[in-house]
């Protein structure tokens, strides 16, 4: 995840390489992991069973098992990555977080870095065409539901909630393009979910991707709009449904407008 922010005078890209300190992780896998670096670069490991890795992390880093499990231990915490509660991501540095909260006073900049944040990765050499984003839910989350907002002309669309089994947890339907809104995940049906479904009733496919939960050392924020933010240190388009969901819920319109924005247009296709 490349610190890309827009806007010079916050040098966040800089702040990053001057204070990351990174630390190892040793990682005991049976199966697969993306290792997701903070500068965009993405590394996969396969084991099964077998000796343990050792990565060395720093923060921004993101480890996500995408098949089997993983134990993984950091410092004195162990964490268990099996769907749903598949990834661990380290914390950004406090200093970040405190130039993001000065530099959002201003709604007009705090919409600009929301772009930089959830941008929509360059395609690179050997990327699957169409290739839609995960949907990261980081473990904090504490509203009733996620908002999915999803664009597509087809109708009736349904949406589903799949489970590691491919079993069917919760389905919505939208009927009309005029009662077109935001899809509504009830956050205890998505606490149960390994993957999400968009499709028409011909079945063609809007939008089909992992559910990941996101584990962690969150910053106790007491706000909804603090949480919303918080989810831009992530710098993953994955985590703009979550802070989408938490700017509507605290009146944050014109950013979760913004976020409706790039999520419709970038939440498309099909996520392995």
């Amino acid at each position: 995840m490349a610190w890309t922010w827009k806007v010079p005078a916050i040098a966040l890209g800089m702040a990053v390489g001057s204070l990351s300190l990174a630390a190892v992780a040793k990682v005991e896998l049976d199966g697969k992991l993306l290792l997701e670096r903070a500068d965009k670069t993405q590394q996969s490991y396969t084991r099964s069973g077998g000796g343990a890795l050792n990565l060395n992390l720093e923060p921004g880093d993101r480890a996500c098992v995408t098949q089997g499990k993983a134990r993984l231990t950091y410092g004195n915490r162990v964490f268990t990555l099996q769907a749903p509660k598949a990834c661990f991501e380290v914390a950004r540095p406090k200093s970040l977080w405190d130039k993001l909260v000065q530099t959002c006073q201003d709604v007009g900049i705090c919409q600009r870095e929301a772009e930089a944040a959830f941008a929509k990765p360059a395609k690179s050499r050997g990327d699957a065409a169409g290739a839609a984003p995960l949907l990261y839910v980081p473990e904090f989350f504490d509203l009733p539901a996620l908002r999915l907002p999803v664009a597509g002309e087809r109708y009736p669309k349904v949406l589903k909630l799949l489970d590691a089994q491919g079993k069917e947890i919760y389905r919505e339907e939208i009927a009309r393009k005029d009662l077109e809104g935001a899809y509504s995940l009830p956050a205890e049906k998505l606490r149960l979910a390994a993957r999400v479904q968009v499709k028409s009733t011909d079945n063609t496919v809007f939008y089909e991707a992992p559910v990941l939960w996101v584990q962690g050392e969150w910053p106790a924020l007491p706000t909804l709009r603090e949480r919303g933010l918080s989810l831009f240190l992530g710098q993953s388009l994955s985590y703009a449904p979550a802070a989408y969901s938490y700017f509507l819920a605290s009146g944050d319109v014109q950013l979760a407008q913004t976020l409706e924005k790039q999520i419709r247009e970038s939440f498309v296709g099909t996520a392995r």
